[in-house]
């Protein structure tokens, strides 16, 4: 069973196993801060009031340590009934279910529209610069965070909670990821070292030297080499079964290479830097197949296996390539300078985040701006769906990860929300889940 620590540890990453189906959770200042508002801002304390609807009652609970907490905001006096007749319906959501839900609510309270709710999840002191999900395992999915303080932090996946924090960096950590299974953590770091970790009890298993700072590490698919890249230009590949090895170095960017990524099933690999390319790499001959070259330097890229999709930010613009020839897909430009954005699993809508402080989102298809949402009080420098798609997680300048619920009004992770009776009829020809929840 994955056993959650109350408190951050004092040396090293502690112990972990795997988790039950319902594991206590920490709500601690360095584990997670849920935060709730109705305008999507975040709260120091570790939960902070809706604003009472006039005369209609409603009940929005996030869960947490021991089960819930509860949050109950009453008008007109009687107490919220809906909750067991609400546990008694259907436990699945359709999405045209979300969509009425959404008019119903509307129309029962105009002033009152579902809105995101962001998860706030404390505990890192520096700008928080990369993340990444692992895939989902049997246990759930997990989130791994990097950031200026030089303390990777991990989390569960649905709901934020932190399990433990990996020390022995003696820099600023620049990038940071999981494998597929969550049982290796890898961490790029200012210290000119590469790390990887046992996920599963937070030893650190090899430290990578390097000449230069490191900025980005990724895992083959087998999980039996990894990628690096950084500020001497060069991208390294290491055999994890032979630690001792010298890694396979490959030249030929003029510029600190930003991120490094497998991709076509590991047969090749795909970097950006600072002389604002983008290569493509075959791996068995380490020669460029096919590079791009872009105004201004690239801030992210993210690489999506189904449908071979490669998603590039720089400057304004958020484009879309086939990953294995380069070819330009799309491209979008946001109201302000992005740093990094996320195509969302089904393909049909993406997120981006940058100076502003906001997360956009857009429609894949017409590019049509959908939703805004400003809940960080620092630029944005990370953002990424988790692997079912119910969320996407934001690192931003302020410290903290936020997750957004990427369907508002579907009972997910510690999200819930509980309708006045008027909306829970027998007649409704909606499907709710256990309790109809607002995300953030």
């Amino acid at each position: 069973m994955m056993t959650f620590w109350s408190k951050p540890p004092t040396s090293k990453c502690p112990r972990r196993s795997r988790p039950s189906p319902n594991p206590a959770r920490s709500t601690t200042p360095t584990a997670v801060s849920n935060a709730v508002s109705t305008d999507g801002s975040s709260s120091t304390t570790p939960m902070e009031a809706l604003a009472p609807l006039p005369s209609q009652p409603v009940h929005l609970e996030v869960l947490g340590q021991g089960g819930h907490l509860g949050l109950n905001r009453e008008e007109g006096g009687a107490e919220v009934g809906a909750l067991k007749r609400a546990q008694q319906r259907e436990r699945n959501l359709r999405t045209d279910g979300i969509q009425s839900l959404k008019i119903m609510w509307s129309q029962y309270h105009p002033a009152m529209a579902m809105r995101q709710t962001p998860l706030t999840c404390s505990g890192h002191t520096r700008p928080v610069v990369d993340l990444a999900f692992s895939g989902i395992t049997p246990y759930g999915y997990f989130l791994i965070s990097a950031c200026k303080d030089g303390k990777p932090m991990l989390r569960q996946g649905d709901t934020g909670d932190w399990i433990g924090t990996f020390l022995g960096h003696k820099g600023a950590v620049w990038g940071a990821t999981l494998n597929n299974d969550a049982t290796k953590a890898a961490t790029a770091a200012a210290d000119f070292t590469a790390k990887v970790w046992d996920a599963v009890s937070g030893d650190e298993v090899l430290t990578l030297a390097h000449k230069h700072i490191v900025k980005s590490v990724n895992f083959t698919l087998d999980s039996n080499h990894l990628l690096t890249g950084g500020n001497d230009k060069m991208l390294r590949i290491f055999d994890m079964s032979k630690p001792d090895a010298e890694p396979q170095e490959i030249a030929g960017h003029r510029g600190a290479i930003k991120k490094a990524l497998w991709c076509n099933n590991d047969k090749q690999m795909l970097s950006a830097a600072d002389d604002k390319t983008i290569r493509l790499w075959d791996r068995s001959s380490t020669e460029v197949v096919k590079s791009l070259s872009f105004e201004a330097s690239v801030s992210s890229m993210e690489y999506m296996p189904e449908g071979e999709i490669l998603v590039v930010t720089y400057g304004k613009t958020i484009a879309f390539y086939n990953a294995l020839s380069l070819d330009l897909i799309k491209t979008v430009d946001a109201p302000a300078s992005i740093h990094s954005a996320s195509l969302h699993p089904d393909k049909d809508f993406f997120v981006a985040g940058g100076d502003d402080f906001k997360i956009y989102k857009y429609d894949y298809s017409t590019k049509e701006e959908l939703e805004s949402y400003k809940g960080h009080f620092g630029p944005v420098h990370c953002v990424h769906f988790s692997p079912d798609g119910e969320l996407y997680a934001s690192g931003s300048e302020d410290g903290t990860l936020r997750l957004w619920q990427t369907a508002v009004g579907k009972t997910y992770g510690l999200w819930k929300c509980v309708l006045p009776e008027e909306l829970i009829s027998d007649n409704c020809d909606v499907s709710y889940p256990a309790t109809p929840e607002i995300k953030a």
